[in-house]
């Protein structure tokens, strides 16, 4: 019961005001219970509680001098204008919340006047007290009627309405705003603010002529908002100051006493958990695909076989690890799948510790861990105790049957995580699991089992998985595991992963094995051109379970980047989230990165083999990826590879055997040369009346190649590739020469030939008009070539038919002088020199 000082007073004066305030109470609180809940989530209480807390501030904010002051009707309009002035806050329908917080002030003296005689008020009492109400509301006091008499009594509206406001507004402590309130609510963060400011503020009372108002903040956005509650209690005192300063005791302003805690360890901070709200995390916010389910429940069913393999293992028996994945479709949409194994099953315990408790998974049992490790040396797949959940991303219907090995077979049902669940003893006897799932109509087109199946088992040999497509029957999936087992022996399809590396569709690959991990990384075949700027890919892989695909690049050395992979590593080996879907990048992976790059060297031997490939192509391909490879290389990676290339085949110009590079450095040569096409680069050849002639050095190449070959020496033939940035195989191999101390020619690049082949003679007329520089030659490992412009050199080559007749010609004694001179201007042009031989002919023919 209130005993407020105004109450107490109205007891004093008049007893028929105060049984009547009995009745006006009554029908207020009847109001006002309905005036927070359900509708103003966002505003801060303005009910019951909030009405009591104005009441009680009259009392220290009147002192009992002014208190005694005021007359009986004064009083009792007083409090009945604070029983309602926030009562109209009720919206008359949903949807009208914010036009009733905007009205509820104008509609107070509306709904005052319309319901007199069920308050038990005159008419002229009811619009006495709407003026009152008014006074929280205005921006001026003049807005309210002055005086009203009512009886024999005058009624100061104005004074009452600067006390209903002031003391309305100073209720803004933390019982305006209870904690424990705004902890259930979910506000946007504007009404979280306005709720959190109020926390701050310890209390608000009156100490002679100021208001002193205390709070505690944390932050400066904390001090802040207290500093602007603070102006706005002040901006009300200079609206009713008049009153506060003339009929009533004077307030001169506002003290604010506020405590800073220097930090945040000042104060004692906890968690607040919204469990349904982790849960939709879990569920939606964990795994991205609608078919993850069967992923999840296929890895619990893998960790039941392995258990089963471990125990039977210990007792020396023999047991065959099964899961059955059986699809049951109904008008060829998916209905329903049910996933079966023979694993070890789950007993009341199990099910209660482990399946039934999220974030509780068998893998943190410690004598689980002790038996795979002692037996088999491995871990178990799950880790986080949230795999069920995943079935509620795509279902409301799950059945699961399980037994455990002299336990009581079990059977129950979910819809949700909030299920309470009963199981029942199940018919099904044999040991093993059997979850089944059961789509909602609007899931069945969206989850097709045959591409989750590709999508997620790549590599899973732990146990005999088959897939059975059944069409939907009830009676049929309620079959024992035996029964859909017994069926699946003819009618099953098994489920075989998918192959990677294939060495008749890819060029070159290696296997790469760890204590903890397997893999293959291999060439695919794109073509050299496509390798270049190929950015290769690798599948991580999870007990044959893909997680993810990343850039080759975040597992290879860059020299590798073009390559394709796949490792499939075991449990516990890299760190994953709880989505399963990524690697972490931690120590572990960091660790297994720097390993793998080790073995992946593997690679330069595999290529170096190939070379030795009577197929050019496969030979070609191999160089020229060893030779980007080492282009791509640090210096202690381009050490390592060169001292791979002792067995790489190098073909020997014009001969169709090959020779490994370990031999051809240990031969006694004087030098090994180096022949390829100079390629679809060109130089300058000649200006023929202003315009630039081009062309390329090839025959020129195939010359010294030939010359050097017929006089013994080593000539090495070698590929390039012409692209944006030409590979050379011949920079591979003379890095390995250098890199052995031996000498090495590049035939594109020097002229070696150039005044080592004499001119047979001619007579002395001839050599007189042909000059010094042109010599007849015979090459007769190149007949076709008619001639050759070596450095400052003509060379005709006699080994050509059309310049042998030319020549026994040009031996003639009686040599017409105008064939003489036509012949010179043939031989200028085949020199390049184009502006000599068109003045010779135009001078030949003037002549």
């Amino acid at each position: 019961m209130i005993t407020s000082k105004i109450r107490q007073r109205i007891q004093e004066l008049s007893t028929e005001y105060n049984a009547r305030l009995q009745v006006v109470e009554l029908k207020a609180r009847q109001l006002l219970e309905y005036s927070q809940g359900g509708t103003h989530l966002t505003f801060t209480p303005h009910g019951l509680s909030h009405v009591s807390a104005v009441e009680g501030n009259y009392d220290w904010l009147l002192p009992e001098i002014d208190l005694k002051a005021f007359n009986a009707s004064e009083l009792f309009c007083l409090i009945c204008a604070t029983f309602f002035h926030d009562a109209l806050m009720i919206p008359r329908k949903p949807g009208d919340e914010l036009k009733a917080r905007q009205e509820h002030i104008q509609g107070a003296r509306d709904f005052l006047l319309r319901n007199v005689d069920l308050l038990g008020l005159s008419i002229h009492e009811a619009n006495a007290i709407a003026e009152v109400i008014q006074g929280h509301g205005v921006s001026g006091i003049g807005d309210i009627a002055q005086r009203v008499v009512l009886g024999p009594e005058v009624l100061d509206l104005r004074k009452l309405g600067a006390c209903l406001s002031l003391a309305d507004l100073c209720h803004a402590d933390a019982s305006r705003a209870p904690e424990i309130v705004l902890r259930h609510l979910d506000l946007n963060e504007d009404s979280s603010s306005h709720w959190r400011r109020h926390l701050q503020i310890s209390g608000i009372t009156r100490e002679e002529d100021v208001i002193l108002m205390s709070a505690l903040t944390f932050s400066d956005q904390g001090a802040a908002a207290v500093g602007e509650y603070k102006q706005l209690i002040e901006q009300q005192l200079a609206t009713v100051r008049p009153y506060f300063e003339t009929v009533l005791r004077p307030i001169r302003g506002v003290e604010l006493i506020e405590s800073r805690l220097e930090s945040p360890l000042d104060q004692t901070l906890q968690f607040n958990a919204n469990t349904p709200a982790i849960l939709k995390l879990l569920i939606e916010g964990v795994y991205e695909r609608e078919d993850v389910f069967i992923r999840e429940l296929v890895q619990n069913s893998l960790d039941s076989c392995l258990l089963r393999r471990a125990k039977e293992l210990r007792r020396s028996a023999a047991y065959t690890p099964q899961i059955l994945l059986t699809v049951f479709t109904d008008h060829s949409h998916v209905k329903a799948l049910r996933i079966d194994d023979n694993g070890i099953g789950m007993d009341l315990s199990d099910v209660q510790d482990t399946l039934l408790w999220i974030g509780n998974s068998i893998s943190s049992n410690s004598e689980v861990v002790n038996l795979l490790q002692k037996t088999l040396g491995k871990d178990l797949i799950a880790a986080f105790g949230i795999g069920l959940l995943s079935c509620f991303k795509a279902s409301k219907d799950i059945t699961i049957r399980t037994r455990k090995e002299g336990e009581t077979p079990l059977q129950f049902r979910l819809s949700s995580v909030s299920d309470s669940v009963k199981p029942e003893k199940a018919s099904d006897l044999s040991v093993g699991t059997t979850v089944i799932v059961e789509l909602p109509g609007e899931k069945r087109g969206q989850v097709d089992v045959g591409d989750a199946m590709d999508y997620y088992f790549r590599m899973v040999h732990q146990a005999e998985m088959r897939r059975l497509d059944l069409d939907w029957d009830p009676e049929l999936a309620a079959s024992t595991r035996d029964e859909i087992l017994k069926i699946a022996v003819t009618e099953a399809v098994t489920v075989e992963g998918t192959r990677y590396f294939d060495s008749e569709r890819d060029t070159v690959g290696i296997s790469i094995q760890g204590d903890d991990y397997s893999g293959s990384i291999w060439l695919p075949e794109t073509g050299f051109d496509g390798i270049l700027d190929r950015e290769g890919e690798v599948d991580v892989l999870n007990e044959g379970i893909f997680v993810t695909r990343d850039l080759i690049a975040e597992w290879l050395p860059a020299n590798m980047s073009f390559c394709d992979a796949v490792f499939n590593f075991s449990s516990k080996s890299l760190s994953l989230p709880a989505g399963r879907d990524r690697v972490v990048r931690d120590e572990r992976f960091r660790r297994k990165k720097a390993e793998i790059a080790g073995k992946s060297f593997a690679l330069v031997p595999a290529l170096v083999r190939y070379t030795s490939r009577r197929d050019n192509t496969q030979r070609d391909f191999s160089a020229l990826v060893l030779t980007h490879m080492y282009a791509r290389s640090d210096e202690r990676s381009k050490e390592r590879i060169l001292r791979e290339l002792d067995e790489y085949f190098v073909r020997r110009y014009k001969r169709d055997d090959g020779i490994k590079l370990g031999s051809l450095r240990e031969m006694f040569a004087e030098a090994i040369y180096l022949q390829y096409e100079p390629g679809r680069f060109v130089s300058e050849l000649a200006n023929i009346d202003g315009k630039l002639v081009y062309h390329k050095e090839d025959d020129f190449v195939e010359l010294q190649s030939a010359l050097m070959a017929q006089e013994g020496n080593v000539v090495v033939s070698t590929v390039r590739n012409d692209h944006d940035k030409p590979v050379l195989e011949a920079a591979l191999i003379n890095a390995y020469l250098e890199f052995h101390k031996r000498p090495a020619v590049d035939l594109v690049k020097t002229n070696v030939i150039e005044g080592k082949q004499r001119s047979r003679p001619v007579p002395s007329s001839v050599r007189q008009e042909l000059g010094t520089s042109a010599k007849f030659v015979e090459i007769s490992g190149l007949p076709t070539k008619k001639s050759w412009k070596v450095g400052n050199e003509l060379w005709i080559n006699l080994a050509n038919p059309t310049m042998r007749k030319l020549y026994a010609y040009l031996q003639r004694g009686d040599l017409d002088p105008g064939r003489l001179r036509f012949a010179s201007a043939l031989f200028s042009m085949l020199a390049y020199k184009f502006d000599d031989a068109i003045e010779t002919i135009a001078t030949w023919i003037e002549s």
